[in-house]
């Protein structure tokens, strides 16, 4: 059976190393998560055998656009990581993956930032306290108690529930004070 070496964090936050032998890598994540641990990253124990069995898959360049980060931005971002996490992917290769397909360049450097502060050993809550600008207290606590629960797939499912909703009250809003104005 093929080892994986990983980097997790447990209830507490404390980031915790070790192997873990699985018929793939979802089997190892599986076996890690029962252990009641966050992962973070996970690499097979030969990294070379892997990359030659990914090595010629065609890789996709992607140049975001220069535009601001907007609450639909935020919004999907938080729906994809939630819905990869919860299918058991690492939150590293989660990042990753979402990161490579937003539209917002600056939402994509914050994502590769996060990525890098995780990386370094923050956990993600921490990571997204280092950007007050894109992520509100309000989203670095609710990440915070998802971590530390184990249930950070549902914080962030209802967080993106939450801000869809929102966005649709801003928008009655709007129209609510455009109307009259529209009638004078």
């Amino acid at each position: 059976m093929p080892k994986f070496y990983y980097v997790a964090r447990n209830r507490s936050g404390v980031k915790e190393t070790g192997a873990e032998e699985g018929l793939n890598q979802d089997d190892a994540v599986t076996k890690i998560q029962s252990k009641g641990l966050i992962v973070v990253n996970i690499i097979p124990e030969n990294i070379e055998e892997s990359s030659a069995q990914y090595g010629n898959l065609v890789k996709i360049k992607f140049k975001p656009k220069h535009r601001r980060i907007t609450g639909e931005d935020l919004m999907l971002f938080c729906r994809q990581l939630s819905t990869l996490i919860g299918a058991g992917v690492t939150i590293l290769s989660s990042l990753n993956i979402i990161a490579k397909q937003v539209s917002s360049k600056k939402l994509y450097d914050v994502l590769m930032d996060l990525t890098k502060n995780m990386e370094a050993g923050l956990s993600f809550h921490e990571s997204m306290a280092v950007h007050p600008k894109v992520f509100s207290d309000f989203w670095i606590n609710l990440v915070e108690s998802g971590e530390a629960s184990g249930n950070l797939a549902v914080v962030l499912n209802r967080l993106a529930v939450y801000l869809e909703k929102s966005a649709q009250f801003k928008s009655k809003v709007i129209s609510a004070l455009v109307y009259p104005a529209i009638l004078t």
